[in-house]
């Protein structure tokens, strides 16, 4: 092979007897299914790595399994792809493999190309019907190829198709430090268990040592996909390698020390820092290093030069700063703010007509929109709950429509906005930095792994680490049990606290409330609030008065989430406007409260009441935090003026947008929005008058853009030539537009 040659990992998959491996035959002149079983069934049982050379570029399919039980392979497939030939038989259409296909290949955010097989037994109806079946499920393909494995038709369509949409862009570079992803694990004889996977970065060679905390693996082997020995792996190369130990499947292996990788999608960056530096090339150099080797980091340079950091905390943030500085940067920190997904509070009912549906949390951006659990909508519910969600200011939510039929977009938004006001909206941050000494440092390792942490640095007694905050409390029991209580734990950020800490236990008629200062020990009491309960806010509200006189103003206030919480936010809000309030899970903390009270294990706390609620105060400041209340940004009536609008007075079709004045294609802002003026001198499939949003240009000239219902679109010039940057072409092909008021 030689090297500068473009070479791409595409998986292929499909739905049982969807035509997935005849399609490979066609185009390979091998079946790839071997197993006798599978020759008589008709499908495949296990990922096989096929390479096919095409002009200058080499493709290698990953085949994998078609039937139900096989989910995880194909994941494990994906995880090694840079793009995805989806096939969906014409006369039979989306099936629930195909469902789960479609999701994953969301998720992970990779190029889909279409097959449209066995077209020679359907109708061009059969085709478009296909074709609306895939995007009705909010995935834009970047192409779509009618194939037919029998007659051959539409193979080298999808070939070049194949090679125009998909870049081998998940990899980094030969001279980075080597990373290996592990697949998947398996037992060959001879060489025990061989871990099959792929190279992230770097190059990968026999005698190598990886590492991941403080547990070391040597390469004793390494092989191509058919079990033939090689010299070498580079970044992008799908390889077996027998270690002298055996890595778990999912672990990310590096020459430094690496991470799990469980659910990449659900590692979004918490912490922005601003910077400046002296040497932005090689900032960026060290950046671009890191964003292949780590998950949760993300980056940008201002208009003035500055550099904008967003990763998980600030325990991942020293370890950067320092590499940058190693490599001779110097690093001046110049802002520093935390960034929330927000999201809804819990689930919650809204109603608008005879449109009635429910919201659920999502941690993670986006909108999910099912009825009744599944997944039966329409692109124009889809569209009116992402409209409603982006309205409110919401980033992540999951909608389930309880109604039967097709709904109204604008009863749907309003319907939606009524539940999330009910539900509250609060800015939730998925991990929490924590130190954690101990003597085994390699087995706190693996608990911080088995609850979906990330190690970032270790020494011989301690190791630094970010753990989803969910499965924080989980860890530290576990810790507690494995070293006899004498692990020790500390939260090196609570997500932007820098000052003393009030947290309140709301119960019905008594309210625990704590005072955690920047040094000293705690003040805890308890207190019963006997009045009426509309002036239940002002009695607690002259009790806090009390409490926190002569003291600094806290810089955040936790509320636990029992029965009195909004008794409790009331009264904070009077005695401090201003106060970041945050509320917390408290599931836990009567419980823990009273075994800390029947034990005496209460240390630097200074009480004046030591009820439970008191002390159940004092362990919800000390828990990981459910989330920020913040208010939504807009009521249901603007909500539903919003929709309306998109929807053009409520009917199933989008209004006319203005136009919205641009010079060049280059000046466009990511989010701007994009209309379709002549669909036949783009790519991609989308008719006339669509509405798409801008997110920004490829190296090539292609642009990178998003459907109103959020499925990732790559657009270039219909003849694949020539790029979108040029006026001439893009104004012929686009408008860009805003929703008309």
């Amino acid at each position: 092979m030689t090297r500068g040659r473009k070479r791409i990992n595409v998986a292929i998959a499909g739905h049982v007897d969807h035509g997935k491996s005849s399609l490979l035959e066609r185009i390979t002149g091998e079946f790839p299914d071997e197993e006798g079983f599978e020759l008589e069934r008709g499908i495949t049982a296990v990922m096989k790595v096929i390479p096919v050379e095409v002009e200058d570029t080499e493709i290698r399919f990953l085949d994998t399994p078609g039937h139900s039980d096989f989910r995880e392979e194909v994941g494990k497939a994906l995880m090694a792809a840079d793009g995805l030939v989806l096939v969906v038989a014409a006369d039979e259409g989306v099936q629930a493999r195909t469902e789960v296909l479609i999701e994953l290949a969301k998720e992970l955010g990779l190029p889909v190309i279409l097959a449209v097989n066995k077209m020679d037994r359907a109708t061009d109806s059969d085709f478009e019907e296909v074709v609306n079946e895939v995007k009705n499920r909010g995935l834009e393909p970047a192409a779509v190829v009618p194939t037919s494995a029998k007659t051959g038709e539409g193979i080298e369509e999808l070939l070049k198709a194949v090679i125009e949409n998909v870049e081998p862009s998940r990899w980094g570079s030969e001279d980075d430090e080597t990373a290996f992803l592990v697949i998947d694990v398996h037992e060959e004889e001879g060489l025990g268990n061989v871990a099959v996977g792929v190279v992230r970065s770097g190059t990968l060679r026999e005698g190598d040592t990886l590492r991941i905390g403080d547990d070391e693996y040597r390469v004793k082997a390494l092989m191509g996909p058919d079990g033939s020995r090689i010299r070498e792996a580079r970044p992008g190369d799908i390889v077996q390698v027998a270690f002298d130990e055996t890595p778990e499947a999912g672990s990310l292996l590096t020459e430094t020390g690496g991470y799990r990788v469980d659910n990449p999608e659900d590692v979004r960056p918490c912490v922005r820092y601003a910077l400046s530096v002296d040497d932005l090339r090689t900032a960026l150099d060290v950046l671009e290093s890191w964003k292949r080797r780590y998950l949760g980091i993300e980056y940008e340079v201002d208009e003035d030069g500055r550099l904008h950091v967003s990763c998980l905390g600030d325990v991942q943030f020293d370890k950067l700063k320092t590499d940058m500085e190693e490599a001779g940067v110097n690093v001046e920190v110049l802002g520093r703010e935390f960034e929330g997904v927000r999201t809804v509070g819990g689930r919650e009912t809204g109603r608008a007509g005879p449109t009635v549906v429910e919201v659920l949390p999502r941690t993670v951006e986006g909108v999910r929109v099912f009825r009744k659990g599944k997944e039966r909508t329409t692109v124009e519910e889809q569209t009116a709950a992402a409209l409603a969600a982006e309205e409110l200011g919401v980033d992540g939510l999951v909608v389930n429509i309880l109604t039967d039929d097709e709904v109204d977009p604008e009863n749907l938004a309003e319907a939606v906005a009524d539940a999330v006001e009910k539900a509250g909206v609060f800015e939730v941050y998925p991990v929490e930095n924590v130190l954690i000494e101990v003597e085994n440092v390699g087995k706190a390792a693996s608990l911080v792994y088995k609850h979906e942490g990330h190690v970032i640095e270790s020494d011989a007694d301690s190791i630094k680490a970010v753990v989803p905050a969910p499965r924080l409390n989980e860890l530290v029991d576990d810790l507690m049990k494995e070293t006899s209580g004498r692990a020790r734990i500390k939260l090196l950020s609570s997500q932007g606290v820098d000052g003393p800490v009030l947290s309140l236990d709301p119960g019905t008629v008594n309210f625990g409330i704590a005072y955690i200062p920047r040094r000293g020990p705690c003040d805890v009491t308890s207190v019963k609030v006997r009045a009426p309960e509309d002036e239940q806010v002002e009695e607690l509200a002259r009790t806090l008065r009390m409490f926190l006189a002569d003291r600094e103003e806290p810089a955040v206030v936790y509320v636990g989430h029992g029965p009195g919480r909004e008794t409790a936010v009331k009264a904070v809000k009077k005695v401090l406007p201003d106060s970041d309030i945050v509320i917390v899970d408290e599931s836990e903390t009567t419980k823990e409260a009273v075994y800390r009270l029947s034990s005496g294990k209460l240390e630097n706390v200074r009480a004046k009441d030591l009820r439970d609620h008191g002390v159940a105060a004092l362990a919800i400041a000390r828990r990981g935090q459910m989330g920020k209340r913040v208010e939504p940004k807009a009521s249901k009536e603007d909500v539903r003026r919003k929709v309306s609008s998109a929807f053009g007075g409520g009917s199933k079709k989008f209004a006319d947008y203005s136009r919205l004045h641009v010079e060049n294609p280059e000046d466009l802002k990511e989010g701007t929005m994009l209309q379709v003026k002549n669909p036949d001198l783009i790519s991609t499939d989308l008719p006339k008058g669509e509405v798409v949003v801008f997110h920004g240009w490829r190296e090539d000239g292609g642009m990178i853009a998003s459907t109103l219902t959020g499925g990732r679109i790559i657009v270039k010039p219909a003849d694949g030539t020539g790029s979108l940057k040029n006026p001439r072409v893009f104004f012929e092909a686009f408008r860009p537009v805003k929703p008309r008021d």
